[in-house]
């Protein structure tokens, strides 16, 4: 079915029932079970919203009826095949004072049972005890069927019905008849499963124009005909009208729209009719449709072709998994009102879908694209050239294998990255060689990087770093773990240089200069800032000046990071930075330094501010030792902790757990 249907006003005919329970009562008094002697039971039997069924009712064909008691101290013998049409009352002998349960099961002339209920009453002794039993209809694997009336103008000139159980035609056509200003006819059907079925019903004009179809709950019970409509307020209707209204409206709104696999840019608003995908959680997606009126058509295509809806209730309408293909990815809903005339389509557009196969093609093509990985690739040469992705690459959790050598400057997955890039979730593996501005990732970045992780070996002639070369946006959650070379300046293993910012970033692989001046274990050359980031790796600079554990020439910031590598230069080495210029607070460090003008948390200082900072070298100035027995009392409680069986013992950063790296 690729229609679904709710109207404002038959909104009360949401559910097609029968009467949920019934009362069984005498035509002249109440249904009763009397013990004559020192104690009696009085029993009346009604259905659960209190409205009592006068006896003989024909409503769900009740035959006969059996009822029991039990419990207490009597011996009640049960009484069966009782005949509902005369049932008037029940005498039950040499009840004591007691606790009993009253059964009551209703059966129709097939011996079928139909309803029951009980109840639990007290007897007391010398007085008469009154019990209410409610019976209610089963749906117990049983089968039923149904006989609805229907109503509908013939000023529609729709003088044909037809209707489908779960998308199956009806065994009996239904005929169509006039009276007064409406046509009328019955929606019948021998025998269904008990349960909650969808009733579809479409109108059509004599030359075949088809209005619906209107969807309706319909429960079948066991062994019942169901002959009536309920509406919202509780109330039985006999028939079901529909107005010329519901007809005539020229309404398209959906009332609501919802994708599972994606996410939809902003908040979804009946008079938007265009949205995106911001994120892709798998390979397929499924989407959910609500209309606003029961008599609206609502079609389904997915990539341009037309899809059935494999879910209906009367309520919204479901799709099956739409399985995600190369390139952008496009589901259209459109709406016909339902005058027949007026229409709106939704549209919702993915990000281009990239596989092996076009991964470079597709990028290539359009640098300003939305891209979103379903595969694994690899990649020989810098994307982008000597222009800048200004798109947005979501990697979807999937690696990236570099196989790129030479010489040239900007080398990485991407060339350059431009202020509006946004790359995400993506791991990074291979080798890569390059010039000057090398990096896994780019070899410089302006934009927004998140969740990109490499293992890639590097290496360059300057300004060379685990995941860019020189940063000047956002790196976010980002870590390397790769051997990182340089035969030049500005080496680190986030960056070989940042004016930008870091924030939740590690680094724990080898950083490796030969000539390196301003090595660091996060950032060679740093102008920006680093938050809540630490480095474990082995810094040597070669026979470069300026290397430090965290940064190797420090004119920026550092804030809530640590570093725990060794380090080692000829000169200006420094166990958290070579050359402190900047803002070192709430930092600290513990690595080993190896070589000249060796400074301990840092070596030059001119300026600088140094807070809360320290190391754990006993020679230093800023020496705390008792750094492996707790966190500094001015640090933040939210953003470190300590336990003696995490990091060694050393505080760590709660953003990254029990699973911080030590070396």
């Amino acid at each position: 079915m690729k229609n679904r249907n709710t109207s404002p006003c038959w909104a009360a005919f949401a559910s097609i029932l029968l009467l949920a329970a019934i009362a069984c009562q005498s035509p002249n008094s109440p249904s009763s079970i009397s013990k004559t002697g020192t104690s009696s039971l009085s029993v009346s039997i009604v259905n659960p919203s209190g409205r009592t069924v006068a006896a003989g009712s024909a409503d769900i064909g009740i035959a006969t009826l059996a009822i029991s008691v039990t419990g207490g101290a009597s011996s009640v013998a049960p009484v069966t095949g009782i005949n509902y049409g005369t049932f008037t009352a029940q005498t039950f002998s040499l009840l004591t004072a007691g606790t009993y349960t009253v059964s009551v099961n209703a059966y129709n002339t097939s011996s079928v049972l139909v309803a029951s209920g009980s109840s639990s009453v007290t007897v007391n002794a010398g007085s008469t005890t009154s019990a209410t039993v409610a019976l209610t209809l089963g749906q117990t694997g049983g089968s039923g069927a149904f006989s609805l009336a229907i109503a509908w103008p013939t000023s529609t000139g729709l003088n044909s019905v037809s209707a489908t159980v779960d998308g199956i035609p009806l065994i009996y056509t239904p005929t169509v008849s006039t009276s007064g200003a409406n046509y009328t006819s019955t929606l019948a059907q021998g025998v269904l499963t008990s349960g909650v079925h969808t009733l579809a019903i479409t109108f059509k004009t004599s030359v075949g124009a088809a209005v619906g179809p209107f969807l309706e709950s319909l429960n079948i019970w066991d062994g019942v005909t169901s002959t009536t409509w309920v509406d919202s307020s509780g109330n039985n209707q006999s028939q079901r009208t529909f107005s010329a209204a519901e007809f005539a409206s020229n309404n398209t709104d959906l009332s609501g729209l919802t994708i599972s696999g994606g996410a939809l840019t902003g908040t979804f608003s009946s008079a938007t009719t265009s949205y995106t995908l911001s994120t892709l959680t798998g390979t397929s997606l499924t989407v959910t449709a609500s209309p606003s009126l029961s008599s609206q058509n609502v079609s389904l295509s997915w990539n341009g072709a037309a899809q059935a809806w494999s879910s209906v209730t009367s309520s919204s309408l479901g799709s099956s998994a739409l399985s995600l293909v190369d390139g952008v990815n496009t589901v259209q809903i459109t709406i016909t009102a339902p005058d027949r005339q007026t229409t709106k389509t939704y549209t919702i557009t993915t990000p281009t879908i990239t596989s092996s196969s076009n991964f470079v093609t597709a990028i290539a093509s359009n640098l300003s694209g939305s891209y979103y990985l379903t595969q694994d690739v690899t990649v020989s040469a810098p994307l982008g050239g000597g222009s800048a992705f200004t798109g947005t690459l979501d990697g979807n959790g999937h690696t990236v294998t570099l196989s790129v050598t030479g010489s040239s400057n900007n080398a990485g997955l991407f060339g350059q990255i431009g202020g509006s890039g946004i790359v995400k979730n993506l791991t990074i593996s291979g080798s890569l060689s390059g010039g000057n501005e090398v990096g896994a990732l780019a070899g410089s970045n302006a934009g927004t990087v998140s969740n990109v992780t490499t293992s890639a070996t590097i290496s360059g002639s300057g300004t060379v770093g685990g995941i860019v070369g020189n940063n000047t946006g956002t790196l976010t959650d980002c870590s390397s773990t790769g051997a990182i070379s340089s035969v030049g300046n500005n080496l680190g293993g986030i960056a070989g240089s940042s004016s930008g910012n870091l924030y939740h970033c590690y680094s724990a692989g080898t950083i490796t200069g030969t000539a390196s001046s301003e090595t660091g274990g996060l950032v060679g050359t740093l102008s920006g800032s680093v938050s809540e980031c630490y480095s474990v790796a082995v810094v040597n600079s070669g026979s470069g000046l300026g290397a430090g554990g965290l940064v190797g020439l420090q004119g920026g910031s550092v804030l809530n990071s640590y570093a725990r590598g060794a380090v080692t230069a000829p000169a200006y080495v420094g166990v958290v930075t070579g050359d402190n210029r900047g803002l070192l607070q709430d930092t600290y460090a513990t690595g080993l330094t190896t070589g000249g003008l060796n400074g301990g948390l840092r070596y030059s200082y001119n300026p600088e501010t140094v807070t809360d900072s320290y190391c754990f070298l006993p020679s230093d100035n800023f020496y705390l030792p008792a750094l492996n027995n707790g966190v500094p009392t001015a640090w933040s409680p939210s953003i470190w902790g300590w336990s003696a069986s995490i990091n060694q013992g050393f505080p760590y950063l709660l953003y990254f757990g029990s699973g911080t790296l030590i070396p």
